[in-house]
């Protein structure tokens, strides 16, 4: 990202916090933010994983339709 855009970024999402926001508040933003990028990324590079992939991976039982 070019450092304006960057620039950018950091100033709007300051500007959506409220005013007796904490640093905390802003990392934490920052750090959904980044996430939500990579996983939009990994889409788009067609890296992401099903559900059921996650699933084997983590060892956890496959997801059972409840619905039929």
């Amino acid at each position: 990202m070019a450092t304006s855009k960057i620039k950018e970024e950091a100033r709007k999402l300051a500007d959506e916090l409220p005013d007796d926001a904490t640093w905390e508040q802003l990392e934490y933003r920052n750090h959904v933010r980044r996430k939500i990028e990579a996983g939009l990324n990994s889409l788009e590079k067609d890296e992401a994983l099903s559900t059921e992939e996650v699933r084997q991976q983590m060892g956890l039982p496959r997801n059972e339709n409840p619905l039929g």
